[in-house]
């Protein structure tokens, strides 16, 4: 599972973005609107790719916490939080 990317933002649409990561473009479905006003070079992401039976599709949050809310209504279990390792 991919859980952060952080990148370089080269091409955004409505509803996804590519994120440059040490030379890998990843399609990140997010909501576009969390970019406007930003004005960071280096951007990221928490993620959550939903493997399916045709496609593999990788989901980008801002934050943990909103990342921890949209995962708690979709599984059974609940998140602990997000706690940054130094």
């Amino acid at each position: 599972m991919i859980g952060h990317l952080k990148g370089v933002v080269l091409q955004q649409d409505l509803k996804s973005i590519i994120l440059d990561v040490a030379g890998v473009g990843y399609k990140i479905y997010t909501n576009t609107a969390i970019l406007d006003g930003k004005k960071e070079k280096i951007l990221e992401f928490w993620t959550y790719l939903a493997v399916r039976e045709n496609s593999l599709d990788l989901y980008g949050f801002a934050g943990c916490s909103s990342f921890g809310a949209w995962l708690a209504t979709r599984v059974f279990w609940k998140p602990r939080g997000c706690k940054k390792v130094s």
